[in-house]
């Protein structure tokens, strides 16, 4: 499940990196941007698995 949950928000990022390169194809960007944008894709994609094993781990101890 947590995989599965991970996987969609991975790819749904991926899709609007993918929208907004192709968007800047034209103009000139500087590489700190991608730099500053896979930097918070991994911290969301820690927070995400942190919340979940909680969110896990809260729904096991209640059986």
């Amino acid at each position: 499940m947590r995989e599965e949950l991970e996987n969609i928000n991975w790819n749904t990022k991926w899709a609007k990196r993918e929208k907004i390169s192709k968007k800047l194809k034209n103009k000139q960007i500087k590489h700190s941007y991608w730099d500053k944008w896979d930097r918070n894709l991994k911290r969301q994609q820690i927070w995400l698995s942190r919340n979940l094993k909680k969110i896990i781990a809260k729904k096991t101890r209640l059986k």
